[in-house]
């Protein structure tokens, strides 16, 4: 008997089911209980709700419908195989194999052109798996197609075939080839009919006790009836959901009234008036309960006994007053009005409070600042109702995988009070498992261009580095090792004309890693041998972990070669094997992820076993195969665990939560919308009842999440550009709710609409001061609070992190510094205090290395060049430009060489200055310098005669005037009465002789300086303070401190300075004070002289 249970509250069909489970229980204990569902999330509610009914759930089996009834093929008819023959994975490699030997037929003219200039097989492949999918449809929504086809007939009733007219010719031979290699020809369609004949002979002792259908929103007609025929049998118990106590079977939109309404007026002979028959009912009911209603309908033909269950207890609220008016089919309260201005306008309205907020709609610029809203929404929502706890919220999405960076980074991210409890459902599995996404690198090895950073990072992988036995510290090792060979991409230059470019060495790991091995032998980095220059890197025990890198890098290449060749599957399962067990350790702890691989790699066996595809296969393919197939194997589920539940937007999972958030809702997201295959004859044939559609889904689906909603339904969607702000358009379903909450009610005492006063508009940035005010977009995170409060604090007094001064650590005398380390102190004070005295040091972002080879040489390697050059031409000991070129920093071929000329030709007006200036050295003078409580130590080991020489290869900056300054003084103080010279690449700057008191006092005022910003963070930035000493214009000075596009790095852009200096208009009295006082004596004394060569 059918017996159809149906209510408007999954929690009311929950305990329908406990009542059954409770009172009729099966005879056997060793019996399973038998519950189809449509999803893992369905099922994992429902085994919760028993065990905690019961206190235990067991003996319960929830198939799917599809699975539950393939199970009955295989009892009721003969030799029925485990897996159909006719499934889309089969049917695609079986059509691999047939489809090439039809293209010379007429009739497959069109894909003829399209499989044109495919030498990798990868779009017939990709061809075959649509057909294939289209197959599997026929075969569970259009049976009676296929048995039309295979009695020889092409034409259909209800479609043109002529939109296809090779699929009844491919149809017919698909089933001729799957009997010739003696495989079952069962399929749904001809197994359909013999079962409802096997079922109908078949006694009760065959068939399980019972069978619940629970939570589906639509069935195929097929399947429908074959539920029919068990319930001639056995008791059938379906549990429906059914929003509506009233008959809602010819309930239509306004949209497809109007189409009737004008059908009517176009053909006024017919005598039916549509009003009669066709009635709007509730607007939402009947535009997003078009794929219930169909299902309704269907079950509305059965032989069945109907049982309500319906619940009639709603909120007060708005949520539950729409719900209510869901229920009851009605509008502004009145049900099945024929007029149809009481759609449109305001009279019978009903009234909701002000402070209601049961829905939420939320507008924000880009997904981010949505987790961020939720974050904080779900927070305030927990402090208002205390009895609220993580597992009450559901958070669902178009693409859960789009947001997954975002709610790791936020929800992650939280810490103390503000953690809340989460949990990621439906992440695909090679987003979860880095095992598994590194295996799909490794299968693309054909393809690769082996960049440095990916290598890299696949060597890390856990398993990976398991079975070369690398640690952490290697794998840093490798990367400066294969920075300073100047590895980028390329197994060799023949690589690198697979990829259509020159057949150049540099930069790949043959030219990197012969030059480390060739260090191990050879010291002297000068010498060549047969075109190498040896990198001396590598020493002593290092030479293990590099013979570890190369044993993977061999490894790579070999398998690659392997991977690249065209073999039968079951050459490419062994080689997919071969991968696994060459790469992957086989006790790590990600063992379960390599045994999911195997599965798949195990299919690929039995379809050539099965003899589906016999011949030989591209890399392409294969790559393209394992990909679908590793997505096909799972997805993570860890639905409704304890937390709040993130997860995609999934039909028949709309089990109740207090609290339903919805993210994502943009236009264009959702519905989500699936482009029909081009030959589907099911999209082009007239619709039935049963057949599935994205769009209704998603529709329907939106409508179960409004209903399955307790206390507040939370909608989310990107409403406003990050870029100009402009207003974008949500999906139609928000829109849609939102004109009908506008037309359905109103807010005593309020002029505006309620959406109005419903939808709140995030700030662009989380750090804006509107997020930190009592408010519905009032935000927790204390990190923007900080820097607000930061912001907002007065100019002067309070500008610094320490508002009072730190000891001073020179109260006492005898402290002896270096010149070295006063000079460093004084040209970055701001470091100098943190690093010092307070024990802060600020680290840079790791930087990642680089695939692509360089074109360019960046600002601090164009030094460094410079640099190495400069001191080979002063010490006659120039390098080979081949030795410069293999480090691999400068541009390949010509244009490298080019470069390097470039370099030298810049650095010979300096080389020729100093060749003839640097031609006496003095001896070192040790320096000893009472400076008060401190004493001056160091060595003028720069002397050369009656000068002291500084140079660098580089413009001549503030920094190289002050510590050329300093050094002055000192040398002036200990009797040295020298000229002090800096020479850069197109200047020098000379300091003359200073008297000893003049240079004392000069120097004292550093040292002063050095005491002072020991003590707290000093507004001193060498390059601003000298441009505001030099031309006492704090405008220019300004515009050094802040820095911009032409003015080069400013001051400001200091990890350190931005602590405490962010504006120097702040701070100004005292900065120019500094900058004069310090800067003074040397703006006068410097003398500036170009090179007449430069």
């Amino acid at each position: 008997m059918l017996h159809i249970i149906q209510s408007n509250r999954m929690e009311a069909l929950q305990a329908q089911l406990h009542r059954v489970l409770d009172t009729a229980p099966l005879d056997s204990i060793f019996s399973k209980e038998i519950i189809l569902v449509q999803s893992p999330g369905m099922s994992q509610w429902l085994k919760l709700g028993v065990s905690q009914h019961s206190g235990l759930a067991a003996q319960l089996d929830f198939p799917l419908p599809s699975s539950f009834i393939w199970q009955l093929y295989q009892t009721f008819l003969p030799q029925v195989p485990k897996e159909s023959p006719f499934n889309k994975a089969n049917l695609t490699w079986k059509l691999m194999t047939l489809l090439p030997e039809q293209l010379g037929l007429s009739v497959y003219e069109p894909l003829k052109r399209y499989l044109e200039d495919d030498e990798a097989g990868k779009k017939r492949f990709a061809l075959c798996e649509k057909i294939a999918d289209v197959f599997d449809q026929y075969l569970m929504y259009r049976p009676e197609w296929l048995d039309t086809w295979e009695s020889g007939m092409d034409e259909l009733p209800d479609v043109d075939v002529s939109i296809a007219p090779w699929q009844p010719d491919l149809w017919r031979k698909l089933v001729l080839l799957t009997e010739d290699l003696g495989q079952s020809p069962y399929h749904r369609a001809n197994m359909h009919g013999m079962l409802l004949e096997a079922l109908a002979g078949a006694s009760a002792e065959q068939l399980p006790q019972r069978i619940s259908l629970f939570g589906l929103s639509a069935i195929p007609s097929s399947q429908l009836e074959i539920f029919q025929a068990l319930a001639q049998k056995t008791n059938v118990l379906l549990f429906l959901f059914n929003p509506s106590e009233h008959y809602w079977g010819d309930v239509v939109d306004e949209k497809t009234q109007a189409k009737i309404a004008a059908k009517f007026v176009k053909y006024p002979e017919l005598e039916a008036q549509s009003g009669e028959y066709f009635q709007i009912g509730n607007p939402l009911l009947s535009a997003w309960g078009k794929l219930g209603r169909d299902y309704f309908e269907q079950l509305l033909q059965l032989d069945a006994s109907w049982i309500d269950g319906f619940v009639e207890d709603f909120s007060d609220n708005l949520l539950g007053k729409v719900q209510k008016e869901i229920f009851d089919l009605s509008f502004k309260g009145e049900t099945l009005v024929e007029n149809t201005q009481w759609f449109i306008n305001q009279e019978g309205q009903l009234s909701i409070e002000e402070d209601d907020n049961s829905i939420v709609f939320q507008d924000c610029h880009t997904p981010l600042r949505e987790i961020e809203r939720l974050h904080d929404h779900i927070l305030a929502f927990m402090h208002e109702d205390p009895s609220l706890t993580p597992k009450d919220f559901i958070v669902m999405m178009p693409d859960v995988a789009k947001y997954s960076p975002y709610i790791e980074a936020v929800f992650g991210g939280a810490t103390a009070e503000r953690y809340i409890p989460y949990s990621l459902a439906d992440l695909a599995i090679d987003q979860e498992k880095p095992v598994i996404n590194s295996f799909l690198s490794l299968v693309d090895l054909p393809f690769s261009r082996f960049g440095v950073s990916d290598i890299l990072d696949l060597f890390a992988v856990e398993p990976i580095a398991k079975q070369y036995q690398c640690s952490e510290d290697e794998f840093e090792q490798f990367r400066f090792w294969l920075e300073e060979v100047g590895v980028r991409w390329g197994i060799n230059a023949e690589h690198k004309a697979e990829h259509e470019l020159p057949k150049m060495q540099l930069n790949t790991w043959q030219q990197g890693l012969n030059r480390l091995l060739l260090g191990i032998a050879m010291s002297d980095e000068s010498l060549e041998f047969e075109g190498i220059f040896p990198s001396d890197q590598v020493e002593g025990m290092a030479t293990e972990s590099l013979s570890k890198l190369i044993h993977f890098i061999d490894d790579l290449i070999s398998h690659k070669n392997t991977l690249s060749e065209h073999n039968p599957l079951d050459i490419k399962a062994e080689q997919l094997k071969s991968l696994i067990k060459t790469f992957y350790h086989p006790d790590s702890d990600q063992s379960w992820d390599l045994q999911v691989l195997n599965k798949v790699i195990e299919t690929l066996q039995t379809h050539f076993d099965n003899k589906d595809m016999l011949e030989a296969v591209s890399p392409e393919i294969i790559s393209y195969w394992v990909k679908q197939g590793v997505a096909q194997k799972g997805v993570g589920q860890r639905f409704l665990v304890g937390a709040v539940n993130f997860c995609t937007l999934m039909p028949m999972r709309a089990v109740p939560f207090k609290v339903v958030c919805l993210l994502g809702l943009n236009d264009g997201d959702y519905p989500r919308s699936v482009q029909p295959i081009g030959f589907d004859l099911v999209s082009q044939s007239q619709r039935k009842k049963g057949d599935r559609s994205r769009k209704l889904d998603d529709r329907y689906l939106f409508l179960e999440a409004l209903l399955s909603a307790r206390k507040q339904l939370f909608l989310s969607y990107v409403g406003r550009s990050c870029y100009n702000n402009e207003p974008q358009v949500p999906s139609i379903l928000v829109s849609e709710l939102i004109d009908y909450i506008d037309r359905c009610f109103y807010i005593e005492g309020k002029a505006c609409k309620p959406s109005a006063h419903l939808l709140n508009q995030a700030t662009l940035q989380p750090f804006s001061t509107l997020n930190y005010i009592e408010s519905e977009q009032q935000s927790f995170n204390p990190t923007w609070l900080i820097s607000m409060a930061a912001k907002e604090q007065p100019n002067n007094e309070d500008r610094t992190s320490f508002n009072e001064d730190l000891p001073n650590p020179f109260d006492t005398t005898d402290h002896e510094v270096d010149i070295n380390q006063l000079i460093r102190a004084v040209l970055n004070p701001q470091a100098a205090f943190y690093q010092q005295r307070v024990g802060v040091r600020l680290y840079n972002a790791e930087e990642v290395i680089d695939d692509d080879e360089p074109f360019a040489l960046d600002a601090l390697s164009r030094y460094q060049y410079l640099d190495e050059l400069l001191t080979d031409s002063l010490n006659d000991s120039e390098k080979a430009p081949e030795q410069l070129l293999q480090r691999g920093d400068l541009p390949q071929a010509e244009v490298g060489k080019v470069q390097l000329g470039q370099l030298q030709q810049r650095i010979t007006p300096l080389a020729e200055r100093l060749k003839t200036t640097l031609t006496s050295t003095s001896e070192p003078v040790e320096i000893d310098i009472d400076c008060g409580v401190i004493k001056l130590k160091g060595w003028l080991d720069k002397l050369f005669t009656s000068q002291q020489i500084f140079y660098r290869p580089a413009s001549i900056k503030a920094k190289d005037k002050v510590r050329a300054f300093i050094y002055h003084c000192a040398a002036n103080c200990m009797g040295q009465s020298v000229t002090t010279s800096v020479y850069g690449l197109d200047e020098q700057v000379s300091f003359a002789p200073l008297e000893v008191e003049e240079a004392k006092t000069e120097l004292q005022k550093w040292v002063n300086f050095y005491i002072s910003l020991m003590s707290s963070p000093q507004p001193f930035f060498v390059a601003s303070s000298y441009e505001y000493a030099l031309t006492e214009d704090i405008n220019k000075a300004a515009n050094k401190f802040n820095g911009g596009q032409y003015i080069g790095m400013g001051d400001s852009e200091n990890s350190y300075v931005a602590l405490d200096f962010k504006n120097l208009f702040d701070f100004e009295a005292e900065f120019v004070s500094l900058s004069k006082s310090l800067f003074g004596k040397l703006i006068d004394l410097a003398k500036e002289e170009k090179y007449a060569n430069a």
